[in-house]
């Protein structure tokens, strides 16, 4: 599975130790601080997918998945889920 995070290694590291993912830093830009948040390529170790999406939603990053597809489509789910218990009076 891969996916890349846009945060710092520790905002990436909380929710996904080295167990689990391994983190790919690009070098910042000439002038960037090297602390700063941008784009890591994560690529995750895991049998199952059932957890990723809650774990990927308590990041609070923004993300993007690669692959699989069918990481996406359950994130896709758990977004329309609560969305929809948002909605509920």
């Amino acid at each position: 599975m891969t996916l890349r995070i846009h945060g710092t290694v520790e905002q990436v590291r909380a929710h996904l130790p080295g167990g689990v993912a391994i983190l790919e830093e690009h070098e910042p830009a000439a002038g960037q601080d090297p602390a700063a948040e941008r784009w890591l390529r994560v690529e995750l170790r895991a049998q199952q997918l059932d957890w990723l999406p809650r774990t990927l939603a308590s990041l609070d990053r923004p993300f993007v998945i690669e692959r699989p597809d069918e990481l996406r489509d359950l994130v896709v789910a758990l977004a329309d889920r609560l969305a929809s218990y948002a909605r509920q009076a």
